[in-house]
């Protein structure tokens, strides 16, 4: 017979061992249940990046960084502007503090002057003693004015965040020094030889090539405001040839006919999905410290505590490259579209998908609306100066003004008439008591006549264009103080 004692003492073990099994199972569903969340999550993360990656693949081939680095143009050395430029540096003095207040000062008082006005004799002294100091870097830096294509060599960070571009400020400098010489020349009623000078700041800027990086393309955007400026004030100042006006409209053209929002697009996504591949495998390692040093170059918020650690996940990782890339093979088929209204409506409609977007994607956004817009703005002004340089030719042949644009096309100053990015119409033109202004409507979409504020070009019923003097009314005297 079974002893009843031992009967009762198998049940309370059964009912313990169940009591164990029911108590781990509640302690062990909680981590069971995030374990099956992980697993969901990461096969998730991986198959929106094959399919975004997939997706990349057929809008736009060959997008990775190191495709991208091996179709670029290979320019030969004699014609290469980057060759050139890198042969500059060591002729460029360093300024010390007193050189350094002194260019301030003379910038300051250089910006926003009349332009058919000249300069004073204060003006003219600092700029007269800047060139002096730079003279033989100087007359290196003019020999650009032939030399319109160029490629720095590049070598890009594990991280693409730290990639060195010490070329870029050179560049700068270069132009800088090009626009002050193309200023002095037209005060001294040397105008082939400013629009020469305005020609070698354009290429030092080409000389930046097509590298795909958006602050190598923003900077090649300031090159080319700078030049347009001191192509403006030389038409104020005097009457170049027939020669140096074709010379330099067609710089302007082939200039403006380049997709440095296209370009930007592409390398800026193929440099960050190539960084969050590497972090994704293992290739990098950063810290959350690390993480937020490299992001504070281009964001314009913090990432929270939470969101460092999230990125130091590989599922996380995947995912946050799924979103950027998916986003950012967007902004590039946008940037594909003609520069318009239809392409700028479609930026801000991905502008404001910005507070469903993960972070990597936050942190972009606000670079990609400040290029876009910068490139619009960019656009126009060169399409103002095509037509502006246009203009002057044709009064130079027929002695008047053309009726409007559509006649410098027909008589073949003009290949087409430029089309306003902002509204999708024809540039306007304006004829002035004094001269002739072309214009765009600019950023507000509105008619303001041309209207047009250098101090802020940017104030709401402002527009954007070139403006043209008379002949008689050029070169006016300056006053003591400009």
């Amino acid at each position: 017979m079974t002893d009843p004692s031992s009967l009762a003492s198998a049940a309370i073990s059964r009912r313990w061992r169940r009591g164990c099994t029911i108590v781990l199972l509640v302690l062990l569903l909680p981590v069971l249940v995030l374990a099956g969340l992980y697993v969901r999550f990461a096969i998730k993360a991986t198959h929106e990046l094959r399919d975004a990656i997939a997706e990349a693949d057929q809008l736009d081939p060959r997008w990775r960084l190191s495709e991208m680095e091996a179709d670029r143009a290979v320019i030969p050395e004699e014609k290469n502007s980057a060759e050139k430029i890198l042969a500059i540096k060591p002729l460029l003095l360093a300024e010390d503090a007193k050189d350094e207040a002194k260019r301030t000062a003379l910038e300051a008082s250089l910006a926003n002057l009349d332009l058919q006005r000249q300069l004073n004799e204060e003006q003219v002294e600092a700029l007269r003693a800047k060139l002096k100091r730079a003279a033989t870097a100087l007359a290196k830096a003019r020999k650009l004015v032939d030399m319109p294509e160029g490629r720095y060599p590049l070598a890009y960070a594990a991280d693409f965040i730290s990639t060195l571009l010490p070329h870029v400020d050179l560049v700068r400098q270069i132009a800088n020094l090009l626009a002050y010489d193309a200023m002095m020349r037209a005060q001294e009623d040397d105008a082939d030889g400013a629009l020469a000078s305005c020609r070698a700041a354009l290429n030092a800027g080409r000389s930046l090539g097509d590298e795909p990086i958006a602050i190598t393309q923003l900077v090649r955007i300031s090159m080319r405001a700078k030049a347009v400026d001191k192509v403006r004030r030389t038409l104020a100042q005097g009457q170049p040839s027939e020669a140096a006006l074709r010379q330099i409209q067609q710089l302007l053209e082939k200039e403006e006919a380049e997709p440095l929002l296209l370009r930007a697009m592409r390398g800026e996504r193929a440099g960050w999905d190539h960084f969050l591949e590497a972090l994704q495998t293992g290739k990098i390692k950063l810290s959350g410290d690390d993480l937020l040093r490299d992001l504070r170059i281009i964001a314009e918020r913090q990432p929270t505590s939470r969101e460092l650690r999230a990125l130091q996940s590989s599922t996380s990782i995947k995912s946050q490259r799924a979103a950027m890339l998916r986003f950012m093979t967007r902004t590039v088929e946008i940037a594909k579209l003609p520069p318009g209204p239809k392409q700028q409506r479609e930026m801000e409609q991905l502008e404001a998908s910005e507070k469903n977007q993960p972070l990597m994607v936050q942190i972009f956004l606000p670079a990609i609306e400040k290029l876009s817009s910068a490139c619009l703005r960019d656009r126009v002004e060169l399409r103002c100066a095509i037509a502006a340089v246009a203009a002057e030719r044709y009064r130079r042949d027929k002695k008047n003004w053309p009726d409007n644009l559509e006649t410098l096309r027909e008589s073949g100053y003009l290949k087409q008439v430029p089309i306003d990015v902002y509204d999708d119409q024809p540039l306007r033109m304006r004829r002035l008591e004094d001269g002739l202004m072309i214009y765009s409507v600019g950023p507000d979409g509105r008619d303001n006549d041309g209207h047009i504020d250098r101090t802020n070009p940017l104030a709401e019923g402002s527009d954007r264009g070139f403006r043209l003097w008379d002949a008689a009314k050029r070169r006016q005297p300056g006053s003591a103080r400009n």
